[in-house]
């Protein structure tokens, strides 16, 4: 299990930026109330923000596993998918 990130805060004035890249080997999952092989997966997150100084606000537009590929994380949980979101902050 290993996770990939490259980011900085300000690549040009008032946009920054963040990427991560997040992969699992496959392994066996046993409990009692199911067992199994939990595939490998690799996913790839990532978010650019803005800042609005004359406001003093940022906006974030991102995502949680941008590609969408779906994957479960131990034997009989439900397959994750993307997550995409914009959010707001004020005053910060």
């Amino acid at each position: 299990r290993y996770n990939l990130a490259l980011g900085n805060r300000e690549v040009i004035k008032n946009v920054g930026f963040n990427v991560s890249y997040r992969w699992q080997d496959s392994f066996y999952w046993n409990s009692s109330f199911a067992s199994g092989d939990v595939p490998q997966f690799g996913t790839v997150d990532a978010q650019i923000n803005l800042k609005i100084p004359s406001v003093k606000s940022m906006i974030k537009i991102g995502a949680s596993n941008l590609l969408n590929r779906y994957y479960i994380t131990s034997y009989g949980n439900p397959e994750m998918g993307g997550m995409y979101y914009v959010g707001f902050t004020f005053n910060q």
